[in-house]
């Protein structure tokens, strides 16, 4: 009755005082002669795993328990119990706690461990998920890009060659008034063809299909350049036409969100970009800028400039992505931001 009478001045929880009430030093000191060991392990390890169970941290057990000790002990000493029956009755009392501590770390670890496991599954299944969307996304871009490039590209081709003539007819004397209208149309199915070029690119794997992936990150580039007006130099080594689609249209996209960053954030002047295969079967892709860089942290926490877009068609594909930037300073000239893409590649590939 003292103890639990105590343990309402620790003012636990209904649930606590219902689990730590059952822990009765007395009624366990007068079953010992008739209880093994291993019944009294199994007494506290499945006390402690259902303290775990409850969601009862195991810190608020100590305090409870050594009043307990305290409780018993004045018990003895007004019996005038032997110094030993007051060791025997501590050793009793850390052995208990020992057990119920082991109880709930043990349940709590696989409970944890079971945690992990779960999670780890539903992360492959988001994975797996997410790289099927992206399949069927780049799938639906493909078949957009080759009808843009197969079947109206030429014929926008055709067009404009029917106006190149229409405008050479102009130039008699009784279809000159035509001539500023159709040079107009002729100027205008020019961009127009330019536009068609330049989607078809952002599209990229019509472009992929026909070049392979170092010359169409050279003509992007080259693209970017011209509009933008920033120097953009592709260099290539070691890779080859058996390199993965996928792989292949995860960088031309890491590329496409990358330079796009260079152009709204950097102030850049000049952005080199390196493919390569490595011997231990690892594509990788860097992209450097020489621009003004930016806090790293503070970009993260707001998810923006698309990075977790590229962290995600890298991590999917099994890869690595790595993004480092520094701001020039007193102690340091480098600025700047940097780039890593690393893919994984099956024996064979990119060699």
């Amino acid at each position: 009755m003292a103890w639990r009478r105590r343990l309402h001045a620790f003012r636990l929880s209904s649930a606590e005082i219902e689990v730590l009430a059952a822990i009765d030093l007395e009624s366990i000191a007068g079953q010992l002669r008739r209880v093994s060991y291993r019944s009294m392990s199994r007494w506290g390890i499945r006390l402690g795993q259902e303290m775990e169970q409850r969601s009862i941290k195991i810190d608020r057990l100590m305090g409870p328990m050594n009043v307990l000790l305290e409780i018993c002990l004045k018990r003895l000493a007004v019996g005038k119990a032997s110094l030993e029956t007051a060791l025997a009755l501590t050793r009793l009392h850390s052995l208990a706690v020992s057990l119920v501590v082991h109880g709930y770390t043990r349940h709590r670890s696989t409970r944890i461990r079971a945690l992990t496991s779960n999670l780890r599954d539903a992360e492959q299944h988001l994975h797996e998920a997410s790289a099927y969307v992206t399949q069927v996304y780049e799938r639906d871009r493909r078949r957009l890009s080759h009808d843009l490039h197969d079947e109206i590209g030429p014929d926008l081709m055709l067009l404009k060659l029917y106006l190149e003539m229409l405008v050479l007819d102009t130039e008699k004397p009784e279809l000159r008034a035509l001539k500023p209208k159709a040079e107009e149309g002729l100027a205008l199915i020019s961009h127009t063809i330019q536009s068609l070029r330049r989607i078809t690119l952002d599209l990229g794997p019509a472009v992929l299909d026909e070049l392979g992936l170092v010359a169409a990150l050279k003509l992007y580039a080259r693209q970017f350049s011209s509009a933008a007006g920033i120097r953009v130099t592709v260099t290539g080594k070691n890779t080859t036409e058996r390199m993965p689609l996928t792989h292949q249209v995860a960088l031309y996209r890491v590329l496409q969100g990358a330079l796009s960053n260079v152009l709204k954030h950097s102030k850049a002047q000049n952005v080199s970009v390196s493919v390569r295969a490595s011997k231990n079967s690892r594509l990788t892709m860097v992209i450097e800028d020489d621009g003004v860089g930016f806090d790293f942290a503070g970009i993260l926490a707001q998810r923006s400039f698309g990075l977790s877009s590229m962290r995600e068609r890298a991590e999917v594909l099994g890869g690595s992505f790595r993004i480092e930037s520094g701001r020039a300073g007193m102690l340091s000239r480098k600025h700047g931001t940097r780039i890593e893409v690393n893919l994984p590649l099956s024996p064979g590939e990119g060699r």
